[in-house]
């Protein structure tokens, strides 16, 4: 019999854009995207914007004044929302940063311009995320500053059926499911306040190997 060896976990992530539905009050509207038809996986696909974690991202985190909300988070949990906001950028044009000194997301003028300039060079490696961002005076935001869950919904949350947001539709099976999934790789998933920023943390630890 033949084995296959296992390859090595690739470090990537992903983003989740929402708004305010601008047609149905009380609704929100997801952004996807639709994967490439010549791309061999999946392709003509809906997935969310996002991908693998590079060395370029590394170089960001070295340097605090190019991100905001960041503070207390240990280098590995920054590549990855740095990540998720790089490829967000590159697959769509959508920039969340803001103008260095500015309390406010980048306006979509602004962002626009960026894209123009800047955003196929990106693409085809001719420049780095570091470059954009430091060209443009643009600061990345990756802080999550949410209300949270208090102690008495964190210790239920997790179990199937439950569900604290009973104004849209739902089953309460999400959260379970992922924990059944992230329990069958030896993993353990913990739910939590971030120390730094308050809202709703989840931390997945994998067993070392």
């Amino acid at each position: 019999m033949s084995t296959v060896s296992a390859k090595p976990p690739r470090a990537a992530s992903t983003i989740l854009l929402l708004r305010d539905s601008v047609s149905t009050a009380g609704e929100i509207e997801v952004f996807m995207m639709v994967r490439h038809y010549e791309i061999d996986f999946n392709s003509g696909a809906l997935v969310f914007p996002g991908g693998s974690v590079d060395k370029g991202d590394q170089e960001i985190i070295a340097d605090p004044a190019l991100y905001s909300g960041g503070e207390g988070l240990d280098a590995v949990t920054l590549s990855f929302r740095i990540a998720a906001i790089r490829e967000t950028f590159e697959e769509s044009g959508i920039l969340l940063a803001r103008p260095r000194g500015s309390k406010a997301l980048v306006d979509a003028r602004r962002a626009g311009e960026i894209e123009a300039a800047h955003r196929a060079d990106l693409c085809d490696c001719k420049v780095s995320f570091l470059k954009v961002l430091t060209d443009n005076g643009m600061v990345l935001a990756v802080e999550d500053d949410g209300p949270g869950c208090s102690p008495d919904d964190l210790s239920r949350i997790a179990h199937r059926g439950v569900r604290l947001d009973e104004v849209t539709e739902g089953h309460g099976l999400g959260l379970s499911i992922a924990g059944s999934i992230a329990s069958s790789y030896g993993a353990e998933m913990r739910f939590g306040r971030s120390q730094e920023l308050g809202g709703f943390e989840v931390r997945v630890t994998f067993p070392a190997t």
